[in-house]
């Protein structure tokens, strides 16, 4: 890929800049699970750490909803992310081709038990995964370059600190495990104060015993934030399931046309995987 020059920052729209940071903010976030995954599983492979189905569908990533929401064409508009697009999109098949693999050990492992699944699908789910942190590394540097002029310098810290944990995965290492085996996410350079994540899903509320559809707009370690659910009422009781499963309990704090914000009863703790990134 060909280095930006100055005249090409200076020149380049900003009015893109929230879809490029929302962007960049997604494929760090799974870069980063992606770095934990591995490590889970390199470490599996050594005798260092035992994953289950609970650990991976706490870390493993789901495709982000600015790809998904977006068509190519409208992402290609934030000049200059042509090669870069393509970047990221085969990092997110190699995510994808990660998932199959779990689910093939996972079933086998209900039908011969761990420890034999972990035999013989030890090899295909650790050169899976470092294909994984070598795409991720890959999309990670991509968006690198192409975020001066855009975004603050802390972004570039970061990707760097990133990328030294998905090149350790790649290798075989376990950048992503404490000294007692368990998975966790290294300190990064840029870690939100507010711990606000932009999460752009569709989800469902369980609302006065009915089931309906809304917006996740973001999330923090209080509350979630809601787009199109114009039928909320402040203090109504609301349950949010998003689209891994994953729920929280609330209620409406406020309303503003079809916005709302969820108060969580139980505030989420600021490590939670959820708000990483």
């Amino acid at each position: 890929m060909q280095a930006i020059t100055q005249t090409q920052i200076a020149a380049r729209p900003q009015s893109n800049t929230p879809l490029f940071e929302a962007l960049v903010c997604e494929t760090h976030h799974a870069a980063a699970m992606s770095a934990i995954v591995a490590s889970c599983i390199n470490g599996s492979a050594v005798g260092r750490h035992t994953f289950d189905r609970a650990t991976i569908d706490r870390f493993l990533p789901s495709e982000p909803a600015v790809l998904l929401s977006l068509t190519r064409r409208s992402l290609l508009e934030i000049e200059p992310l042509t090669e870069t697009q393509d970047v990221i999109d085969s990092f997110f098949v190699a995510l994808r081709l990660m998932r199959r693999a779990l689910e093939k050990y996972f079933f086998d492992a209900s039908e011969i038990g761990a420890g034999r699944a972990r035999v013989v699908h030890a090899r295909a789910l650790t050169a899976t995964a470092s294909r994984l942190c070598h795409e991720g590394l890959r999309a990670v540097r991509a968006l690198e370059i192409e975020t001066p002029g855009r975004l603050p310098s802390l972004y570039c810290d970061h990707a760097q600190a990133l990328s030294r944990l998905l090149l350790a995965a790649e290798r075989g290492g376990m950048p992503c495990l404490d000294v007692n085996g368990h998975p966790f996410l290294p300190n990064l350079p840029q870690r939100r104060q507010s711990s606000r994540r932009t999460l752009g899903q569709n989800c469902r509320l369980l609302y006065q015993r009915a089931i309906v559809s809304a917006f996740v707009k973001d999330i923090s370690e209080g509350g979630i934030g809601l787009l199109r659910a114009p039928f909320l009422r402040p203090d109504d009781l609301v349950t949010v399931e998003l689209e891994n499963g994953r729920q929280f309990k609330g209620l409406v704090a406020w309303t503003r046309g079809e916005a709302a914000g969820i108060r969580f009863f139980q505030a989420i703790n600021r490590s939670d995987p959820i708000l990483a990134i």
